[in-house]
């Protein structure tokens, strides 16, 4: 008797009941797993009943066994919606799903009958109940279905049964399927596809998911030419079979096979094109009944994406993969209170640029790497960058300094002729790249000409998009420099050459920084100026090309020296890029040599918990926000130093109440701990005494930063905003209390500073504070928080920097970049100096009074 009689028979009663069939089978597979504890993890082919006695069926008897565990499960629905089902009826149920699941998995024999008996099995539920197609093998089962009728003609009975099975699956409400939803129905919908008159034989495919992105670039391929498109929906199919962390040799070669016979030319053109969507597209804030939620692109299309961005990883073409760290800058970006936009795109990108042929890739990668806050991708774009070096056998620094694009610049400018005019980019500092235009005869233009504006339009837009990477590029590795002082990095002067000192882009930065050459215990500290290398005293000196070169650190100098160097900055003017000749210097104090494991320096403040997270990730520490939920933050930040095998922790507590929680649960301030160092292979703590002295110097510096810019005291306006009263003493106390390194160390650059400067007469440093005598009345500046008070009766003065207004200490010389305090605290200086001028309601108000 066939399957399909024998359903129809069973329907009218005249067999007996399909538990009867197949339970002897299912009872032993219970009587073996009796004693396994995690029976809920079993596989089918962990039980030996299944290879015994299930995988011994006839082909129709294993369409049977289906059939009659689905049955006998949607049976006993109702019974497993109560708590206290008894766990040998919970295993009897895994066991039946694991066997029906695995047996899709083997080469099941289907016929027309059995499709549609197994269909019924599929579909037999009310549509409008909270049963879902997706507890089933469903996609198992039309995969099945696919490789049979490959290039076939559909009987009937099975064109009616994928046409009901694809209704299912529209109407199914399982959120965790829904990326598969539309790639199933798309899947059944290739099965029925068939083609009339002219049209192609591969069916139309497109973007399944319901997003902007999908919109634009379905339109894209709808208004291809004819011949184009079928390759396209071809590429579209393979892509939006995509799946996992990183793609497959075989996914990567045949998707390269399709993308030649397309043209790689038009591949990459819309790859950019898209991109290009991509980084502009805003994600749409949704306003639900229960939660907000944040539409960027659709699952189901980032999925397909990631396929399309894996196969750029075969191309070494620099536009390209410019395109692709752009789409992985905006993937990466934070949405608050969610998380990363699309991380999943972004490290699909990331996976590219690590693959793609040549260096390019890699430089974009650590520039992400110092970019994106997450700590999870940091970690994931420094394995791909640990991999890439160690596949070309290279330790990981000198691998990211060969992968420093250097622009063609000579001496910090590149030139471009277009239509008898010679556009120059040239970089002014660190960020901040002009271009400046020059007629044929040498004269400055002042504006981009208009005939070059007409005619090259497109190269004019190139050499403006390079003057926007110099700019991002040149920060970068800005950044990775300062960021290096905590190593005590070495290499030899040929790579020094190479790669910094004549190197178009870093010798911007380099050639403004202190470095150490060192030759058989002999040490020459010296700054490159005016064609030579100098000391301190601005005396020439001569380094051999047989030294160890490393940055210089003020911790390893002695104090004369570092002011001496200090004064040598500013009598020259040079401003380094980031703070080296100035840096602070932490050095161990009686307080922590008798503590010995831990130090309190920075324990007792009250931080923005959000800002310090941001200022952690910044500076590559480890951290994750305190929140009203179970198994939230230890609130220990980290940070991994693997060339002093040391772990440091600055360990945070959270404060307030329900009400001190931000809307996505997170506590909005924490206090702070202590700091401590611990080894990275022991795990054991360790003797202050025993880190090395930059190392230490540099932790606390980073420690003291994210105090010095996320403690409340900070912010003028967090007292009488409400704050939190209990803490309202350590707001004043900070706000106008005693000076950290930083605060201390703006303190000696404005002594040497304010002569230099116009408001010289009318202002003075005392004890902690800047004090300006304006017309009106006498102000006092705190060094360290910027906050004000008001002589004679230390009224306190809030004034709330205004970024959009231009800084007024702009134009005055500071021998570093970066601290935007000591800006601040110079522009209230000389915005009050000039009280009488004021026009600001919001101050003049609180003076007057």
């Amino acid at each position: 008797m066939g399957i399909g009689h024998f359903f129809k028979n069973l329907l009218s009663g005249s067999v007996k009941q399909p538990q009867d069939q197949y339970d002897d089978i299912i009872e032993k597979a219970c009587r073996e797993t009796a004693g396994v504890h995690y029976w809920y993890s079993l596989k089918a082919t962990e039980i030996k009943v299944f290879s015994e006695f299930v995988l011994a069926l006839s082909d129709k008897e294993r369409i049977g066994f289906i059939f009659e565990q689905m049955q006998l499960i949607d049976r006993d629905r109702d019974k497993f919606l109560s708590l206290a089902v008894p766990e040998a009826d919970r295993r009897k149920k895994h066991i039946r799903l694991a066997f029906v699941e695995q047996l899709f998995r083997h080469k099941l024999v289907l016929d027309a009958d059995d499709i549609e008996l197994l269909t019924v099995a599929f579909t037999n539920y009310n549509v409008y109940s909270n049963i879902d197609v997706f507890r089933w093998p469903v996609k198992s089962f039309v995969s099945l279905i696919q490789k049979k009728y490959q290039g076939l003609a559909l009987p009937h009975q099975v064109e009616i049964a994928l046409r009901k099975l694809q209704d299912r699956v529209n109407h199914s409400k399982n959120y965790d399927n829904r990326k598969e939803c539309p790639k199933l129905t798309e899947q059944i919908a290739v099965i029925l596809y068939k083609p009339e008159g002219t049209e192609p034989i591969i069916k139309p495919a497109f973007f399944l998911g319901e997003d902007d992105f999908a919109t634009y670039a379905n339109k894209l391929i709808s208004d291809l030419p004819d011949a184009e498109k079928p390759k396209w929906y071809q590429l579209i199919a393979f892509c939006q079979k995509a799946s996992g962390g990183k793609p497959s040799k075989k996914f990567l070669d045949k998707g390269v096979t399709i993308v030649k016979e397309l043209g790689m030319e038009k591949f990459q053109a819309t790859i950019k094109n898209w991109s290009a969507f991509i980084v502009r597209l805003k994600e749409k804030v949704n306003n639900g009944p229960y939660a907000i939620t944040h539409t960027f692109i659709a699952d189901v299309n980032a999925e397909c994406l990631k396929g399309f961005i894996w196969l750029c990883s075969n191309f070494n073409d620099a536009e390209l993969l410019q395109s692709i760290a752009a789409v992985a800058d905006r993937s990466y970006r934070k949405i608050p209170g969610i998380g990363q936009t699309a991380s999943a795109i972004g490290n699909a990108c990331v996976f590219t640029l690590y693959k793609s042929e040549g260096l390019g890739g890699i430089g974009h990668l650590s520039r992400l790497k110092l970019r994106t806050k997450q700590t999870s991708s940091q970690a994931l774009i420094q394995r791909y960058i640990e991999a890439a070096a160690t596949e070309r056998g290279m330790p990981v620094e000198e691998f990211e300094d060969l992968a420093v694009d250097d622009f063609d610049l000579l001496n910090g400018e590149i030139g471009f002729e277009l239509e008898g005019y010679k556009a120059v980019l040239k970089i002014e500092k660190v960020g901040k790249v002009n271009l400046n235009w020059y007629k044929s005869d040498g004269s400055p233009q002042k504006t981009d000409p208009v005939i070059v504006k007409e005619k090259q339009g497109e190269q004019l837009a190139k050499i403006k998009d390079i003057a926007k990477q110099i700019g991002t590029a040149l920060s970068t590795q800005r950044d990775r420099l300062d960021l290096s002082l905590r190593t005590e990095r070495k290499m030899t002067y040929d790579h020094f050459d190479t790669y910094y000192f004549n190197h178009g882009l870093i010798s911007f930065i380099a050639r403004k920084l202190i470095w150490r050459f060192e030759d058989q215990g002999q040490v020459i500290d010296a700054l490159w100026l005016a064609g030579n290398w100098v000391n301190s005293f601005g005396e020439a000196v001569e380094p051999g090309h047989n030294n160890m070169i490393t940055l210089w650190h003020p911790a390893t100098d002695t104090l004369e020296n570092v002011r001496q160097w200090r004064d040598f900055l500013i009598a020259k003017e040079i401003q380094q890029p980031f703070k080296q000749a100035f840096r602070e210097i932490y050095l161990l104090t009686d307080a922590e040599i008798n503590t010995r494991s831990y130090s309190n320096r920075m324990a007792g403040h009250i931080l923005k918990q959000h800002q310090f997270n941001s200022l952690a990730k910044s500076r590559n520490w480890r951290y994750s926000l305190q929140g009203a939920f179970d198994g939230g933050s230890d609130g220990t930040a980290q940070i991994t130093l693997p060339q002093s095998q040391l772990i440091a922790e600055y360990w945070t507590n959270s404060v307030g109440n329900e009400r001190d929680l931000s809307d996505s649960g997170i506590f909005n301030y924490v206090s702070t701990d202590q700091v401590r160092f611990k080894n990275m292979r022991t795990n054991e703590p360790l003797d202050l005494a025993f880190v090395p002295v930059v190392v230490f110097s540099e932790v606390m510096r980073d420690v003291d930063l994210f105090v010095g810019v996320a403690s409340v005291g900070n912010d003028p306006t967090w007292r009488d905003n409400g704050g939190m009263p209990a803490y309202r003493d350590y707001w004043q106390a900070y706000a106008f209390g005693e000076l950290t390194e930083v605060s201390k160390n703006r303190k000696e650059i404005l002594e040497r500073l304010l002569p230099r400067l116009k408001i010289a007469k009318v202002t003075e440093i005392k004890d902690k504070f800047l004090v300006v005598t304006g017309k009106k009345r006498v102000y006092k500046i705190h060094l360290g928080s910027t906050n004000i008070l008001m002589e004679p009766n230390d009224q306190y003065l809030c004034i709330v920097p205004d970024r959009s207004q231009k800084n007024i200490a702009e134009n005055v010389f500071l021998p570093f970049e970066g601290d935007s305090g000591l800006s601040v605290i110079i522009s209230k200086a000389f915005l009050l100096a000039d009280d009488d001028k004021i026009t600001d309601v919001t101050i003049t108000r609180q003076i007057d009074r």
